[in-house]
């Protein structure tokens, strides 16, 4: 088997059905068989700087272009990889049609991490400290008499998601803790953002300091904005297309569902106000629709990219 390696520039349909293509920068094309694309979709995104191992059919009567038929695809940005049946390098097609749901497993960084309980304990206290700087927000709010509508919901699943996180990380499943943890910690930086915007708009409240000289630069800066808008929106579409097409437990896609529905409905806030040209709250939205697609996406991980051990 041989090597490739390069970024991934699009994603293109597969010459079987259901099948992908994955497009990177230096033209070469890589196939994934329909049973394996949503696990593939779960590691990698356009972008992504990837590597390949496998094999390389040049073109043919049934192929107008030379493909790989992969092995092995690891993510250099993320470090997971995804392994396949051994490729058959006289029956392409029928290995194509054939080829069963891979097994995924961690690349080198993530087996020492994943044995490493150090790291493991420093990513759940992270989402401790991020719930407890909510609680104390929160607090704040109770004494003020303020009330932030649609915040209870995702306190809520932070707080799920972070006892999830304790319970993998008591049986020994800690990459799965690891997904959760980052998940609580997204979902707290939504209820951080949202309450930060109703504070910031209520004239009753005093502030405690004066606003930065730079604020208005900050928040025209739509270049960010627009990168934030589009990788949210990639990201929302793919998780989305995992719920339809995806093998998720019927708990995790109802929890999966329920947080990217916050996501979108973000999303779409963050966009009219871009649109509006109200940079101040596009900014800011943009923040907290990419931070609760990133949240979806950690609980989808958790199922595909690192093994569930159950109690």
């Amino acid at each position: 088997m041989h090597t490739v390696s390069g970024r991934i520039t699009k994603f293109l349909d597969g010459p079987q059905s259901g099948s992908k293509s994955l497009l990177l920068e230096n033209g070469h094309s890589v196939h994934v068989p329909a049973s394996c694309v949503d696990s593939v979709l779960c590691l990698v995104r356009v972008g992504s700087h990837i590597g390949v191992e496998g094999i390389f059919h040049p073109a043919s009567d049934n192929f107008a272009e030379g493909f790989w038929e992969p092995a092995l695809i690891t993510n250099f940005d993320s470090h997971g990889s995804v392994t396949f049946s051994t490729p058959n390098h006289k029956d392409a097609p029928r290995m194509l049609a054939e080829c069963t749901t891979p097994h995924t497993s961690a690349s080198l960084a993530q087996k020492h991490i994943a044995d490493d309980r150090g790291e493991a304990v420093a990513v759940i206290g992270q989402s401790f400290d991020c719930l407890h700087r909510v609680q104390a927000i929160v607090a704040y709010l109770r004494i003020v008499k303020r009330d932030v509508p649609g915040i209870g919901q995702l306190l809520d699943e932070a707080k799920h998601t972070y006892e999830q996180s304790l319970e993998r990380f008591q049986v020994g499943n800690v990459a799965a803790a690891r997904e959760f943890a980052a998940a609580s910690t997204g979902l707290s930086r939504v209820v951080e953002i949202l309450i930060s915007r109703a504070l910031r708009y209520d004239s009753c409240l005093p502030s405690l300091v004066a606003p930065p000289p730079d604020l208005c630069s900050c928040a025209g800066d739509s270049s960010q904005v627009e990168a934030d808008l589009e990788e949210a929106e990639f990201l929302l579409a793919r998780i989305h297309w995992l719920l339809e097409h995806g093998t998720l437990p019927l708990e995790d896609r109802t929890q999966v569902r329920r947080i990217v529905s916050w996501g979108d409905a973000l999303f779409k806030q963050a966009r009219h106000s871009y649109q509006q040209v109200s940079m101040p709250d596009a900014v800011e939205l943009a923040q907290a629709a990419l931070a609760g697609a990133h949240s979806a996406e950690h609980v989808c991980r958790k199922w595909y990219v690192t093994p569930e051990i159950r109690p």
